[in-house]
């Protein structure tokens, strides 16, 4: 194994927890949002509902795919677009739940 290869496998392993531990805490999202308040407007309401739709139902689908297909990337040797694409996904994915965690209020 080059030192390339090594070098990626301990960067996926590392990055499956975060991405695990997101999906799975993401998952249990609707638990604590029901206790919280949720935007007054009608209009932010709609942005919210919305926003939390896509994370819910396309981000972490999105995200566990995205993770999977740059652990296959890396196993046939396309190191730097497997971490673009397990970077970039993961970052997005956080950019959207904390745009919908701070629209509470």
């Amino acid at each position: 194994m080059s030192n390339k290869a090594s070098g990626f496998l301990w960067y996926w392993i590392f990055i499956t927890i975060p991405v695990l531990l997101l999906s799975a805490a993401w998952v249990f999202s609707p638990l604590g949002i029901g206790f919280q308040d949720r935007p007054d407007n009608g209009i932010m309401l709609n942005i919210f509902h919305g926003l939390y739709f896509i994370s819910y139902f396309i981000g972490i689908p999105g995200l566990l795919t995205s993770h999977a297909i740059a652990g296959f990337l890396g196993l046939n040797g396309r190191f730097t677009y497997a971490y673009r694409l397990s970077l970039i996904s993961l970052l997005t994915f956080l950019a959207l739940i904390t745009t919908v965690n701070l629209m509470l209020n």
